[in-house]
């Protein structure tokens, strides 16, 4: 498993292996077209939330992460846009 030290790491194959996406706290409108409707697990941070949805501008279907997940389920390779935040 990969330890997130800040922020939110994406990875493309579940139970967090296979390429990776490193993502500072933000928002994220529409992710870079090479990792759109690619993630299939998430690492997070503790303290942080990240609410990732299936469209572009934060739309759609979302799910929301506080907690690392070895397969983001019903977004699995569907997510196209997130939003980070951080306390």
């Amino acid at each position: 498993m990969c330890f997130v030290l800040q922020g939110l790491n994406l990875f493309s194959k579940k139970n967090y292996v296979g390429a990776a996406l490193t993502l500072n706290p933000g928002k994220y409108p529409e992710l870079q077209a090479s990792r759109n409707n690619w993630a299939s697990s998430a690492a997070i941070a503790p303290g942080c939330t990240a609410t990732l949805y299936d469209k572009t501008g934060d739309r759609g279907k979302k799910l929301v992460i506080k907690a690392n997940k070895p397969s983001v389920g019903k977004l699995d390779s569907r997510a196209s846009s997130l939003k980070l935040v951080c306390s």
